[in-house]
């Protein structure tokens, strides 16, 4: 009889969090797909930021499915002159950010894979890299960062 109850408390403990990680995926794309709305099909001029983050097709084809809840996110401020890259912790609870400074950047490096780019970008005394872009957001970075650095005559990024 208590083997009966363990395993009816067992089936509707399942069943509740199963029901929870369906409600949390749901609610992360709908979210997500709300914000890709927002960012996408907008021109940048030199004074807005540019945000992107991992795409959810790359990711699931790329073997990263557990990285849908907590993606990779980048944003190109250019009146901060700073890049923001965070990433939400493995337990969901804190975000970890990198913030770099435009005119010590280094170098940028766009890995394009099947599904999606990877891009890198080194800076005097660090690196920070964003994973699973889609290739059009990784090289629309990349060519704003450079077309910053062509406009500012000699104030603006730093290439060694």
């Amino acid at each position: 009889m208590v083997e009966l109850i363990l395993i009816h408390a067992l089936k509707k403990l399942h069943l509740l969090v199963e029901s929870t990680i369906h409600f949390l995926i749901k609610k992360k794309l709908h979210i997500l797909y709300t914000s890709k709305l927002k960012i996408h099909n907008k021109m940048y001029s030199s004074n807005q930021s540019f945000r992107a983050s991992s795409s959810n097709m790359a990711l699931l084809l790329n073997g990263k499915g557990l990285h849908m809840l907590n993606p990779w996110h980048i944003c190109v401020d250019f009146d901060m002159e700073a890049i923001t890259i965070s990433k939400r912790n493995r337990v969901l609870i804190g975000v970890d950010k990198k913030t770099l400074a435009f005119r010590f950047i280094r170098s940028i490096f766009v890995d394009e894979h099947i599904f999606g780019a990877d891009i890198h970008i080194k800076v005097v005394g660090g690196e920070g890299s964003a994973y699973y872009l889609s290739k059009a957001d990784a090289r629309k970075i990349e060519s704003l960062l450079l077309e910053y650095n062509r406009t500012k005559k000699g104030k603006g990024i730093i290439f060694s």
